[in-house]
């Protein structure tokens, strides 16, 4: 569930509090009912944008909601990765989802997806996917086998010299 964002009117107000008061956090989120996190965010907010105190004559509220909140509204234009790509990269041996998820993030940084929901809209788009794929098989004309391990190593016996001498039992 979003929290709620703050109404405009108690902003100004613990803005005017902090700047002009003198107040501390505490006795301002007293004063207006409102959670401290709520007013350390706002004055933290506030000291970031490129707004001074008091408030410029021409600011309005949507330019104050603008200053105080367009770092969180960029942050929600992420970057879905191109999972097609990421199928064929998890058929390669030793490969990952953390590995490519750690590509992703270097590449996109602060347009990425965290890992967890990396993984989630991974595993949304694998699931929309059509998996059908009609082979005909006739009875003894292929072999399948399925392994996911190393190779297995095939040994020629006739190439292999022998070195062990026959164990011969004698019997007394």
């Amino acid at each position: 569930m979003a929290k709620k964002r703050t109404p405009m009117n108690k902003i100004k107000e613990v803005l005017r509090l902090k700047f002009d008061c003198g107040l501390s956090y505490r006795s301002i989120a007293s004063c207006l009912n409102i959670s401290l996190a709520t007013v350390s965010e706002l004055i933290a907010r506030f000291k970031q944008s490129q707004i001074d105190w008091p408030l410029p004559e021409g600011c309005c509220d949507a330019d104050l909601t603008q200053a105080l909140y367009h770092s969180k509204q960029a942050s929600r234009e992420k970057v879905m990765p191109d999972f097609s790509h990421y199928v064929v990269e998890l058929r390669r041996k030793g490969m990952t989802k953390m590995l490519l998820w750690q590509e992703y993030y270097e590449q996109y940084q602060e347009h990425a997806y965290a890992y967890t929901q990396f993984c989630e809209h991974f595993n949304r788009w694998l699931k929309a996917q059509k998996r059908s794929l009609r082979q005909l098989h006739i009875a003894g004309d292929k072999l399948f086998i399925d392994y996911c391990g190393p190779r297995l190593q095939v040994v020629n016996p006739e190439c292999v010299v022998r070195s062990l001498k026959p164990i011969v039992m004698s019997q007394d």
